[in-house]
């Protein structure tokens, strides 16, 4: 009779990509899950144009990035579209 050895760290990504998805919706209710580790989160313009918008974008990424990723030496990237 053969032993199997698995490897724990299997749930790791899903675990992971879980508490990332769980900070995006509370971020923004509207957001598109495309995978394991790509989303899309519609951010409401709240009246801003230009500049303000803009503004209002970045900083709401790095907000995203402080909250999954501050501290915990994970590498993450992220985009925005206007």
């Amino acid at each position: 009779m053969g032993a199997r050895v698995f490897s724990n760290t299997y749930a790791l990504p899903g675990d992971m990509s879980r508490r990332v998805m769980d900070t995006l919706l509370a971020v923004s209710p509207h957001f598109v899950l495309y995978g394991i580790d790509e989303a899309f989160i519609h951010l409401p313009s709240a009246g801003r144009t230009g500049h303000a918008l803009r503004e209002h974008a970045e900083a709401t990424a790095r907000e995203i990035r402080r909250r999954c990723f501050g501290g915990r030496g994970v590498v993450s990237r992220g985009g925005c579209r206007i």
